[in-house]
């Protein structure tokens, strides 16, 4: 069975998620959510985690309104309500970007180029027509991993060239045990893959692959078989 995961009080784009509102005919858990526009809505809890979701629907109003994205169908990577590798690392990196999300400090300098900002007038189509869609087996990183995400500053990355790109910097990418025992209930939940998890926690497949298996963190084994079972 999927592990709970207490969402109360976080933030996921315009979406502050109050209080657990039931469970889906799937046995996924339901929340209330408040939009910053002041609209209660409910939910999915991993639709929100993911990035599908984060307003009650205002934010894809205000962009279809202002001519900066078109309906899913148009591009095909979120249809149906389910979301593509590719469309799901480009809503990573917004969402780690000047720490939007509130679980990446370092990245509250960082910005996104406003060719592939919404908020800026730019566009997941925008996005896709530059670095074309996710190979599988990589991420999307920036070179020297430092500065802006631009077309000329990022790539799809194998883990080896991550690595590459992180020593670059100067410093070891590092996660904590909550984030460890974060990335097994994700993974657990069956949302997101080991690649996805690595866009969203922004480290190698390989350090995801890891965590998941218990050859770091080893103690931190509450949801070991809840892992190991799906």
């Amino acid at each position: 069975m999927p592990v709970f995961k207490d969402l109360t009080g976080k933030r996921f784009g315009r979406a502050v998620a109050v209080s657990v509102a039931g469970k889906n005919k799937q046995g996924g858990t339901m929340w209330n959510f408040i939009c910053d526009c002041g609209k209660a809505f409910i939910a999915r809890g991993a639709d929100t985690a993911c990035g599908k979701q984060q307003s009650c629907g205002c934010l894809g109003k205000e962009r279809r309104t202002a001519g900066t994205v078109r309906v899913s169908t148009t591009h095909g990577h979120a249809k149906g309500g389910k979301v593509s590798s590719t469309y799901c690392s480009w809503q990573s990196m917004l969402n780690r970007a000047e720490n939007h999300d509130g679980k990446h400090s370092t990245y509250a300098m960082v910005t996104v180029c406003d060719r592939w900002n919404p908020s800026k007038g730019g566009s997941f189509e925008n996005f896709l027509a530059d670095k074309g869609e996710r190979p599988e087996g990589t991420t999307f990183g920036r070179f020297g991993d430092i500065g802006p995400y631009t077309d000329a500053n990022t790539e799809w990355m194998t883990k080896r060239q991550q690595r590459t790109e992180a020593s670059k910097k100067g410093t070891r990418l590092k996660l904590s045990e909550a984030k460890a025992k974060e990335i097994r209930q994700q993974y657990a939940s069956g949302v997101l893959d080991q690649y996805d998890l690595a866009d969203a926690f922004d480290v190698s497949q390989g350090q995801i692959s890891h965590i998941i298996n218990h050859k770091v963190w080893k103690d931190v084994g509450e949801v070991k078989d809840a892992c190991l079972s799906t």
